[in-house]
C-alpha cells in the first residue's frame, strides 16, 4: 500500500479523476462562507455522504491494483516503477489523459465518461496482441450461453432461438451480447439479459452499430457526448425521455400532474437510476435500478403489475440486477405486441401519405412522384415484415 501510494496508484481511479474528487475539496473550503455558496457546500458535502457504492468501488480498484503491482514486483520481477506503470494499464489510469480527452470529461458539454472508453478501447487492442489466447473465452461466451439454454430446453434449437431473439425489444434486437438465461420465470416467460455493459467492448459495439445503421444520433448518446445538461434542455423542449422514448408530461393531465412529471423527470437526470427510475408522464414509475425493484417485489412500491397483468419482477431479477444483469422478459403479450408495433409502423406511413396525397397544391407529376416512393417504402417495410414474421414464427411457446 505504501509503495502504491508513493507512485499514486489512489489518484489514477475512476472515482477520483473522472468524477472530480476536487469538487469536494471546493466544497470544504466553501462550506462555511455565508449565503448560497455555503449552503450549497454542505449540501453537496451531505450528498457526498450517501455515496457508499462510489467509494467502494474505488476502494475495489485500487485494491486489484495493489494485487497486480504485487504480482509485477514479487512474480515477474520488475521494478517498483515497471510495476506501478502495469498495475495502472491493468485497471486503466484515468490521471494519464491527453489534452482533449480531459477537456471533453469536463466541460459542461462534453463527456464526462469519455476516459474509460477511450482507455478501455486502447486496453482491448493490447490485450489482443499480448494475450491473444485470454481472449478466446470472451469469443466463445455466445456459443456457450447459448448451448447452456439449449441444454436446459433440449426441444429448442439454434433456428428456433434465434427466432426468440426476434421478440427483444428495439434496442437489444441484432444485439449479440444478449443472451437468453436457461431457466423461465414463474410466468413462463423467456428471461434474457443484455451482457454489453459487462464487456469493455460493448459501448464500442454498439456505436458502430448505429452508425452503420446512420443513427449518429445513438452513436453520440452511445459515447455521452453532448449528454446531461444538453440532453436534459433538448428533451425539455420536445417532451419525449431521450432514454426510454416516453412523453415526459402530458398535456391532458392536471397541471399538477404536469408539474409533478417534470419535477420527476429532472430528478431522474441528478440520481442515479438505482435510486429513481427514468420517469414517464402519470402517477406510477414503470420501472428502475435494484432498490426500484427491490422495492417493487416487495410490494413497498406501486408499479410492478405489466399490461398482461403480470408481475414484471420477481425475487430472482431483483437480486440479479444488484449485480449488473436487467433481465428481458418474453411472453405471449410481449411477442404480440412486438408484431403489432411492427404491423403499426406501415399502417403510420399508409396513413401519412394518404393525409399528403390529399393536398390540392400537388402537380399531378408531384403527387404521382410522391404516390411512387410512398409506394416504395411501404413495400420495403412490408417485405422486412414479412421476412421477420417467417422468422419470428418458429419461436417456441
Amino acid at each position: 500500500m505504501e509503495l502504491a501510494r508513493k507512485y499514486g496508484i489512489e489518484t489514477t481511479t475512476f472515482s477520483s479523476e473522472e468524477l472530480g474528487s476536487i469538487d469536494k475539496q471546493l466544497a470544504q473550503l466553501q462550506k462555511d462562507e455565508d449565503g448560497m455558496t455555503g449552503f450549497f457546500a454542505k449540501t453537496k458535502l451531505a450528498m457526498d455522504q450517501f455515496n457508499v457504492f462510489g467509494r467502494m468501488y474505488q476502494k475495489t480498484e485500487v485494491l486489484f491494483k495493489i494485487a497486480k503491482l504485487i504480482d509485477g514486483v514479487e512474480r515477474l520481477g520488475l521494478s517498483e516503477a515497471e510495476a506501478a506503470i502495469k498495475a495502472n494499464e491493468a485497471l486503466l489510469d484515468y490521471g494519464n489523459v491527453s489534452p482533449l480527452l480531459r477537456t471533453l470529461r469536463s466541460m459542461p458539454l462534453g463527456s464526462p465518461f469519455i476516459t474509460f472508453n477511450a482507455k478501455a478501447l486502447t486496453q482491448i487492442m493490447r490485450n489482443v496482441k499480448e494475450h491473444p489466447v485470454a481472449n478466446l473465452k470472451f469469443i466463445a461466451l455466445p456459443y456457450l450461453m447459448a448451448e447452456m439454454f439449449m441444454a436446459q430446453f433440449d426441444d429448442i434449437d439454434d433456428e428456433e432461438l434465434e427466432a426468440l431473439k426476434k421478440f427483444v425489444p428495439e434496442y437489444a434486437e441484432g444485439n449479440m451480447n444478449v443472451f437468453f438465461l436457461p431457466y423461465k420465470d414463474d410466468n413462463g416467460k423467456w428471461v434474457a439479459f443484455d451482457m454489453s455493459y459487462f464487456l469493455p467492448w460493448g459501448a464500442h459495439y454498439s456505436m458502430m452499430k448505429d452508425i452503420a445503421k446512420g443513427e449518429l444520433g445513438e452513436a453520440w448518446k452511445t459515447v455521452g457526448i453532448f449528454g446531461g445538461p444538453v440532453q436534459g434542455l433538448i428533451s425539455g423542449m420536445q417532451n419525449i425521455d431521450p432514454f426510454t422514448g416516453q412523453e415526459i408530461w402530458n398535456e391532458s393531465d392536471p397541471t399538477s400532474q404536469q408539474a409533478q412529471d417534470i419535477m420527476m423527470f429532472m430528478a431522474s437526470y441528478m440520481l442515479p437510476p438505482m435510486i429513481l427510475p427514468r420517469n414517464k408522464s402519470g402517477d406510477i414509475s414503470a420501472g428502475g435500478g435494484p432498490l426500484w425493484k427491490s422495492a417493487a417485489v416487495a410490494d413497498l412500491i406501486e408499479g410492478n403489475i405489466g399490461k398482461d397483468g403480470l408481475a414484471k419482477y420477481g425475487s430472482v431479477d431483483a437480486a440479479l440486477s444488484w449485480f449488473g444483469i436487467n433481465t428481458i422478459k418474453i411472453g405471449p403479450y410481449e411477442m404480440q405486441n412486438k408484431y403489432y408495433w411492427k404491423q403499426r409502423e406501415i399502417d403510420d406511413i399508409i396513413s401519412r401519405a394518404y393525409k399528403v396525397l390529399q393536398d390540392p397544391n400537388l402537380s399531378p407529376a408531384k403527387r404521382q412522384d410522391l404516390y411512387d416512393e410512398y409506394r416504395l417504402l411501404a413495400s420495403q417495410k412490408y417485405l422486412e415484415l414479412q421476412k421477420w414474421s417467417e422468422a419470428a414464427s418458429k419461436v417456441p411457446l
